[in-house]
């Protein structure tokens, strides 16, 4: 590859780190990129995934040390997100994805007029050892893990907006939890992807270095300056995702 192609993955990554460790939405930069540069659109989403789950642990792990919440109170529904990705990522080898394309930006249009309600995002935040109930939680982790396995993008949206309105927690809290379930998400549809040979370790491992340093530092900065700072940059990020999806899909 040219040094200039290297470049290019890297800072890419960088920025789709950063902003998905505080709205998700990578794959929005991610997966265009690497079509751009040429890789088919099955190994385009088996590389982003590579990439993609590398970075989003990197959050996690932040978030996860600053004690936002406690892990083994959240393994039901990481274990679901889990079991739906693996289902969702075999059933996107057989099925048409088009209708489902068509209908994300709808959802997103909803979570934009959600979150710009300020009565709704209030929310008093949770203790460190708050336990979700777990039908209602393994419910979520299965549906939005086959999401992700399927389509993915927003899937970060997604965890953090339904964690508020299921489960009242706090923005930082919501994105802090959805990092770890995405993770969980991304690496299973990973292995399925890397047994399928739907991977570009070459181009992966530079994706991995722009989003795991983005992320990283992202993660930081959704702690450091709290949840306004995140609610402007996930309305941002969902508002750029919902236009692209619904121009790209219905236009």
């Amino acid at each position: 590859m040219h040094v200039d192609i290297i470049i290019t993955i890297i800072v890419v990554g960088f920025v789709a780190g950063y902003i998905d460790a505080i709205a998700g939405g990578s794959g929005l930069l991610c997966v265009p990129l690497l079509l751009t540069i040429g890789l088919p659109p099955h190994l385009a989403l088996g590389t982003n995934k590579f990439g993609a789950s590398l970075g989003v642990m990197s959050s996690a792990f932040v978030f996860w040390r600053k004690n936002i919440y406690k892990l083994s109170f959240w393994i039901f529904p990481l274990i679901a997100a889990i079991i739906g990705a693996v289902i969702g990522t075999l059933c996107v080898r057989a099925l048409e994805a088009l209708w489902l394309g068509k209908l994300i930006p709808i959802i997103m249009l909803i979570i934009i007029v959600y979150m710009a309600i300020p009565k709704l995002t209030n929310t008093i935040p949770r203790s460190y050892d708050y336990q979700p109930p777990k039908v209602k939680s393994g419910i979520m982790g299965i549906i939005i893990g086959f999401y992700d396995g399927f389509f993915g993008p927003g899937t970060g949206s997604f965890w953090a907006t339904g964690l508020m309105v299921f489960f009242k927690l706090d923005l930082l809290q919501a994105s802090a939890i959805a990092r770890i379930m995405n993770f969980a998400s991304n690496a299973s549809a990973l292995v399925v992807f890397m047994l399928s040979g739907l991977v570009d370790y070459r181009i992966g491992v530079l994706l991995a270095i722009g989003l795991m340093t983005g992320s990283y530092l992202g993660a930081h900065s959704a702690i450091r300056y709290g949840k306004n700072f995140i609610k402007i940059f996930f309305l941002i990020v969902v508002t750029v995702l919902a236009v692209k999806l619904f121009v790209q899909y219905w236009l």
